[in-house]
């Protein structure tokens, strides 16, 4: 998710509703999502899976782009490579059992298909550090590029290939829109 989709929310709920925050960066299946908001666990969960519990309000909250990144200095990357020369380079990928991400790596795959992935990690931190500091390429969420990529060296590969999005959904209880502080907050973040 991007910084500004991930913090706005955040410091409203900080400055605007008087909230604390314990935030838990977890990737968690719809069932464990449905089950922390039904015990009241959680108030609020950004997931990438969706949910049809009819007690979870879930909604769209973000698609969250993916660009396609290299370190600067790559020996064999020009500004705009062809399909071909990308698909002779190593790849990094992203490891996550959700359903949706699958449905993401699937569309990829088929965009990029017979790419050699070489190293996998469930942390993007550690793609950006390893594509920076190596001639491995991946795709890695844009936010994510453009938060750290000066820091780690890592330019964008301009390709003519749409690559795809993932959607990042917002799930809450629905019974916590009685709490007046929490519907006002769900209506300021849910707005275009």
């Amino acid at each position: 998710m991007s910084m500004k989709a991930t913090l706005d929310p955040i410091k409203l709920l900080m400055k605007n509703h008087n909230y604390s925050i314990e935030l838990h960066d977890v990737f968690l299946s719809s069932d464990s999502a449905e089950d922390l908001l039904a015990y009241r666990r959680a108030d609020l969960i950004f997931s990438f899976s969706s949910s049809n519990n009819h007690s979870v309000a879930c909604s769209l909250y973000h698609k969250l782009p993916f660009v396609l990144v290299c370190r600067e200095g790559h020996p064999r990357l020009s500004e705009n490579p062809t399909r071909e020369e990308i698909l002779n380079e190593n790849f990094t990928a992203y490891l996550n059992d959700e359903n949706s991400f699958k449905d993401y790596q699937e569309k990829a795959e088929s965009l990029l298909t017979k790419r050699n992935i070489v190293y996998r990690s469930n942390s993007f931190i550690s793609l950006l550090s390893v594509i920076g500091s190596s001639d491995l390429i991946g795709l890695v969420p844009a936010p994510a590029f453009e938060q750290y990529g000066p820091a780690l060296n890592l330019r964008k590969v301009e390709t003519d290939i749409q690559l795809p999005s993932i959607d990042i959904y917002m799930m809450y209880n629905r019974s916590a829109l009685n709490r007046s502080a929490f519907a006002s907050f769900i209506e300021e973040i849910s707005l275009p």
